[in-house]
């Protein structure tokens, strides 16, 4: 899994907007959940390794980067899709915090193992028809809105 820095941030996912990434963030300061939750990333990391960059940011080695990505808890993850516009900020992740993964987690790994299904971020009936017209079955996770959706409503 790549670590990254404010450098290979800006490199690698703000500049390769047409990249789907997962990013880890997490501190080792008073975090019961990050070392499970890491064990997970990096597993997953393997399997996931030709549909989507996975990376990490420690928040206490870079702590600008993650006061830039809003992180509000830790362990959180950063998702970002392709970029339609071919152009990428930090306003494109989505977050999920630690309680949004815990509970997804198992579904999501059991369909990842057994199905190989590939995992879409459906934002529109557009991406919804695109990604579950194809397919005999597509199964769709509500999850709640993060902090910044509420805050946009």
């Amino acid at each position: 899994m790549q670590v990254l820095d404010e450098a290979t941030y800006e490199a690698e996912v703000l500049g390769k907007p047409d990249d789907k990434w997962i990013i880890y963030v997490y501190t080792t300061e008073d975090c019961a959940t990050c070392p499970r939750l890491a064990s997970i990333v990096h597993r997953d990391s393997k399997r996931l390794r030709n549909k989507v960059r996975v990376a990490s940011i420690n928040a206490k080695d870079t702590p600008k980067l993650a006061e830039r990505l809003k992180v509000s808890e830790y362990p959180s993850i950063r998702y970002f899709t392709k970029s339609e516009s071919g152009q990428r900020t930090d306003a494109d992740a989505r977050e999920y915090k630690a309680t949004d993964v815990v509970t997804i987690m198992p579904l999501a790994d059991d369909m990842m193992l057994h199905h190989d299904n590939e995992i879409e971020h459906l934002i529109d009936a557009r991406t919804f028809n695109m990604a579950c017209k194809p397919r005999n079955i597509c199964i769709v996770f509500f999850l709640p809105k993060t902090s910044e959706e509420e805050k946009a409503t």
